[in-house]
């Protein structure tokens, strides 16, 4: 999510999922390195450099 969704978005269940970490990994583990970073932490993925930038 971008965070820019509206709740009524967020509220209609056919938008979200809910998957376990190591299905998320499966698919894109560059985000393994994201995941001893300090609670509150927030990045946001860099396209065009494929890096996380601290937002």
């Amino acid at each position: 999510m971008s965070g820019d969704e509206s709740q009524e978005y967020i509220d209609n269940p056919e938008n979200t999922s809910v998957v376990t970490l190591g299905a998320v990994l499966l698919k894109d583990d560059s985000i393994l390195h994201l995941l001893d970073t300090p609670v509150g932490s927030a990045y946001k993925r860099n396209f065009e450099t494929s890096k996380f930038e601290t937002l």
